[in-house]
């Protein structure tokens, strides 16, 4: 099936995937005329984004009977995007409905999911307690959907792909990452924290491990090593890795994965930078899905389930995914001091001394004048002692 560019017709796409983030608090405004129940008003609960072949519902609800109105963000004044509710009809549940061919023209950006035949839709909804104002309990969330042909799927069932996949990925978010940078020998690495594993200095040639660890682990996705580079404070470097292999094999091995997927480990020897002490290294992890006995692809490809094996010598085919996480560790290499015990030693050895010029005629001289008068005083005895 071709992969659409547009979604210039809506009610023929199928839902396969929801999930909602609160993007951004209103800030305040100082009105006199607006009573104190509508600003402790507040949302209860997590609001839940509906996408249908019909269209896109945001259903929510409130602590107290609601007054204000509920609008997709830019068309607050067309009716087809927003939807006003009155403290006369004692409402708490909230809902706004936009219809297929009415998410364009509200504001919904609608673009083709990279590396796939499916077509991303994403808008942000308001949800304000006041008719005209602006309120401290005014919330914005954004709704994303993803929705491919649903002609082609027809036999199958609207309702029942989406309670599936609803109960497999719904409300998915992109996991937390950490990486960490250990001598070799501390591979308890939860034990230990970040700053005192960037305290710690090394050096050049010393074993240390480099872990890529999912924050919590996650029963659906794994992660893998996209790329690495290591760099000086200022970005230059070079890049170490790719697609979980090793771009110098002398400096860093290949990845190595738990059986879980969920953390991601390499071998390598401490490095630096001429004149530079702190090595920074900068990676991009992708996430994968995990492999299971009742896994079916639907649409997505073979790269994006989670391999124990690196694709070594293949370029990446896809720049512009959307599931890369970054992450930065580092670590510090003690200053060299070989030159300075070179100098000490040339300095201090006992096995040389070096006597000045003036000290060394100064002595002879001394030496030689007392032999002279020595010598004279002898003969004058002499002398003396016959006459």
């Amino acid at each position: 099936m071709p992969s659409p560019s547009s979604i210039t017709h809506p009610r023929n796409r199928m839902f396969l995937l929801v999930f909602i983030t609160v993007s951004s608090i209103f800030s305040s405004s100082s009105h006199i005329s607006v009573e104190a129940k509508t600003f402790e008003n507040r949302i209860v609960g997590k609001p839940f984004v509906s996408c249908r072949p019909e269209g896109v519902s945001l259903v929510a609800q409130t602590e107290d009977f609601f007054e204000g109105q509920i609008y997709v963000k830019g068309s607050r004044s067309n009716p087809s995007c927003s939807k006003a509710f009155v403290l006369s009809q004692n409402s708490t549940d909230l809902e706004l409905k936009v219809e297929s061919q009415q998410l364009i023209k509200c504001g919904f950006r609608a673009w083709p999911k990279p590396n796939s035949k499916m077509m991303l839709l994403s808008g942000q909804v308001i949800v304000a307690f006041h008719p005209t104002l602006v309120t401290p309990s005014d919330r914005a969330f954004r709704a994303h959907c993803e929705f491919e042909d649903f002609k082609q799927q027809a036999e199958i069932g609207v309702d029942n792909v989406f309670q599936e996949h609803d109960l497999i990925i719904g409300n998915f978010e992109l996991p937390e990452i950490s990486m960490k940078v250990l001598p070799a020998g501390e591979e308890s690495l939860s034990k230990n924290s970040l700053e005192s594993q960037e305290l710690k200095v090394l050096k050049v040639g010393d074993p240390i491990i480099f872990e890529w660890k999912l924050q919590r682990e996650h029963g659906i996705f794994g992660i893998e090593l996209e790329r690495c580079s290591a760099e000086t404070e200022d970005g230059k470097g070079m890049k170490i890795i790719e697609n979980g292999c090793s771009l110098d094999e002398e400096l860093i091995s290949d990845t190595t994965s738990s059986a879980d997927f969920s953390k991601i480990y390499a071998n390598s020897l401490a490095f630096k930078f001429p004149e530079e002490h702190v090595v920074y290294i900068r990676c991009a992890v992708r996430t994968c899905v995990k492999r299971s006995e009742h896994l079916e692809i639907i649409n997505g490809e073979e790269e994006d389930l989670c391999s124990t094996e690196n694709n070594c010598g293949f370029l990446p085919t896809n720049n512009t995914r959307t599931d890369i996480i970054y992450v930065n560790g580092r670590f510090r290499i003690e200053k060299h001091r070989g030159f300075e015990h070179l100098r000490t030693a040339s300095t201090s050895s006992p096995s040389t001394f070096c006597m000045p010029d003036i000290v060394y005629y100064a002595g002879l001289s001394t030496v030689v004048l007392c032999y002279v008068i020595t010598i004279s005083t002898t003969v004058v005895y002499k002398f003396s002692g016959k006459i």
